[in-house]
């Protein structure tokens, strides 16, 4: 199966609109008890502002979102959303690997939050991701193996800040 992406136009809003409520709305009421509508749209419509959308394609058709940020010392994926009907098909395994591997020729690591009543915490965990901080509501994951293949070896020079140190030694932790 070829995945492609697509950078999202406005003519994808209302798609993506839906995708949101499609991927979301069970999760959100595990988590927070309670799915509002209004909050949900004008929640989307803002993040629709300022978001570098990807429309996921499989033969031309649209299955999901994928959206990354490229930040300083990191690269952020902000969303990875799919159809019901399109996962469990290595759709977001295809994408992700292509992220990683190109975060590591690159030498940066992968970050995300997510729910934590989030059932893709364990996709996420086989691509080698691990918890560096929480909060009540969310965990942060970052990848390990841009650090140090087999979380074995030296720290390099790109670890020379204490944050950065800090969170090497507690990615290797767990």
């Amino acid at each position: 199966m070829k995945v492609l992406l697509r950078k999202a136009t406005q003519a994808d809003k209302e798609f993506l609109r839906d995708l949101n409520r499609i991927v979301y709305k069970q999760l959100v009421i595990e988590q927070f008890g309670s799915w509002d509508d209004r909050w949900q749209r004008n929640y989307f419509d803002e993040k629709w502002k300022g978001a570098a959308y990807q429309i996921i394609l499989v033969e031309d058709h649209p299955v999901g979102t994928f959206w990354t940020v490229e930040e300083k010392d990191h690269i952020l994926v902000r969303e990875i959303q799919v159809l019901p009907e399109f996962q469990g098909r290595r759709i977001g395994t295809t994408l992700m690997k292509r992220l990683l591997k190109n975060a590591k020729t690159r030498q940066l690591p992968v970050r995300l939050g997510l729910l934590k009543a989030n059932r893709a915490r364990h996709f996420y965990e086989r691509l080698g991701f691990r918890v560096y901080a929480e909060t009540e509501n969310r965990f942060y994951k970052q990848n390990a193996a841009v650090f140090n293949e087999g979380w074995s070896g030296s720290v390099g020079c790109r670890f020379s800040t204490p944050h950065a140190r800090m969170l090497l030694e507690r990615l290797k932790r767990n």
